[in-house]
């Protein structure tokens, strides 16, 4: 299938907005459910007089941080999926 190259770009762009907006409306619904509804119940399950309590917070704590990246992942792949799509060359 040949397709005209603003055809391809434009189809390239319109999916990375769509896939972009999705991954982000996920990463809204799922933020809300683990730091408003998992996150305190699992700190609110370990007993006051358990040793590792300060270490499985700290740990909880360190994996949200890196749950509060995911974003900018998100931007990074889909950027480098546009650019890859934009620059590459199809036969015409």
């Amino acid at each position: 299938m040949v397709r005209d190259k603003k055809g391809a770009v434009a189809f390239d762009w319109i999916f990375g907005l769509t896939f972009l907006f999705a991954l982000g409306l996920l990463y809204i619904i799922f933020n809300h459910a683990i730091t408003d509804n998992f996150k305190p119940v699992i700190e609110d399950m370990i007993p006051d007089d358990a040793p590792a309590k300060n270490d499985v917070l700290l740990d909880n704590t360190e994996w949200m941080s890196y749950w509060n990246v995911i974003p900018i992942l998100f931007l990074f792949i889909v950027g480098t999926f546009w650019m890859v799509s934009s620059l590459r060359r199809e036969s015409i």
